[in-house]
């Protein structure tokens, strides 16, 4: 809330671990997008947040295919125009 008034984008990692956000933070940031740790049951706060707003696309970094939940994924970012999942390693 603090850093991006008007974000590009927004980017997702799971919360419980830190390898897919610690290295996708520099990557968000070079984006202009936020980066939100979401795991399944936390999606409330990240989903709120993307609605007020109002994002339109994002990226999901994950160090494989569903780290994070396709449902978190879809609870988070509903709608968007462009979801890119990008394989951090």
């Amino acid at each position: 809330n603090y850093f991006f008034e008007k974000p590009a984008g927004v980017a997702l990692a799971i919360s419980t671990g830190f390898a897919d956000g610690l290295s996708g933070g520099p990557l968000a940031a070079k984006m202009g997008a936020p980066l939100l740790l979401v795991n399944k049951g936390s999606e409330a706060k990240p989903a709120a947040y993307v609605k007020e707003k109002g994002i339109t696309n994002g990226v999901v970094f994950g160090s494989h295919k569903g780290a994070v939940p396709d449902e978190t994924v879809n609870k988070v970012l509903p709608g968007l125009t462009k979801i890119d999942e990008l394989k951090v390693s």
